[in-house]
């Protein structure tokens, strides 16, 4: 087998591959959509955010069922109908199915870095200038994205043009930064929540109780795989094909992972919400605060401290110095202070 043949090879199997993760994936994610719009609906709220996350949720899912509909018609044709080599049919990004399935994904990650920035404006408890440059880079990469998107829809448009690379590498870094500054600013901050938590040991009452549920919130995972994904662009390795496909899975399941938390009431949905819990958890740790002081107090004033020491001779030994404890004096103690 020739180098050649070998390259194509190994560029069908990385389309293949990407098919067949595009297709779990999306199974994964309409029952996660599912069970989203369900509790959405079942909740029947009327008021303003609560229909927006319901619109957002659809919206999604339309977009997505666009991007894996006009995919599975692609890797048909890729694999079944094409006469043309298949690393040529790859390549191409200006037929009609190529923009619909590229406007798609696009669009899809538009939804959610756009949800991330509202999450960190919720987790921050509606503090805007913690937003603005995320916001900034989220600009960046809607601009960037409709460059990609006109630059790949050209007549003569190939995917190992330079122009295009340079357009993928612009897109990705700007939506991967923005991810990273929002996954380090929600982690860090319910980080902070759980050990305030933690602290007054209160921990099986807050809605971020475990590193699981801040994993899911700052969307970490889907950070990690942008992380991935731009060298293998940059390169143009043949395992971006099925990381593509994984990204554009993260991209609708990471931000529905966070709507099933706020459909279920695990999450704090607006920022008045998130200040309530901090609210909470500094007024409980107020509260646990005060009660050792009094238990402090309570021990100070024990007479059992001047209690006079008693020898107690052991046997082969020297004599061991101890308090005599009465139980008398043990049960008055006891009654004087309440650690409640």
């Amino acid at each position: 087998m020739s180098m050649s043949q070998s390259a194509v090879l190994r560029n069908a199997r990385a389309s293949y591959a990407a098919s067949v993760i595009a297709g779990v994936a999306y199974g994964a994610y309409a029952i996660l959509a599912a069970i989203c719009i369900h509790f959405l609906l079942k909740r029947r709220s009327n008021g303003l955010p609560h229909r927006i996350i319901l619109t957002y949720t659809i919206l999604m899912f339309a977009v997505t069922t666009i991007y894996y509909a006009t995919g599975c018609v692609w890797a048909e044709v890729e694999f079944v109908e094409s006469t043309a080599n298949i690393e040529l049919y790859d390549l191409q990004t200006n037929s009609r199915l190529s923009v619909i399935k590229n406007t798609a994904y696009v669009f899809d990650i538009y939804l959610a870095d756009s949800l991330l920035i509202h999450r960190l404006f919720v987790v921050w408890e509606g503090l805007v200038p913690v937003i603005v440059f995320p916001s900034i880079v989220w600009c960046g990469t809607i601009a960037t994205g409709i460059g990609l998107l006109w630059s790949s829809s050209r007549q003569s448009a190939s995917l190992i043009e330079s122009e295009i690379i340079h357009w993928q590498t612009s897109f990705y870094s700007c939506t991967v930064s923005h991810n990273i500054m929002c996954t380090v600013l929600i982690a860090g901050r319910l980080w902070y929540h759980h050990g305030q938590a933690r602290k007054i040991k209160a921990l099986e009452g807050t809605p971020y109780s475990s590193i699981i549920a801040i994993i899911v919130e700052s969307a970490a995972l889907y950070s990690l795989c942008g992380i991935v994904y731009i060298p293998l662009v940059v390169k143009m390795l043949p395992a971006q094909f099925p990381v593509t496909a994984l990204i554009g899975s993260l991209t609708a399941i990471a931000p529905n992972l966070i709507i099933l938390r706020m459909a279920l009431g695990t999450a704090a949905s607006s920022p008045a919400e998130m200040s309530t819990m901090a609210f909470e958890l500094s007024t409980n740790r107020h509260q646990n605060s005060q009660g050792l002081s009094r238990a402090s107090g309570i021990m100070a004033d024990n007479p059992l401290s001047d209690t006079p020491r008693t020898a107690i001779p052991l046997s082969g030994g020297d004599d061991v110095w101890a308090c005599e404890v009465k139980s008398t004096q043990l049960s008055s103690a006891i009654d004087q202070g309440s650690f409640v």
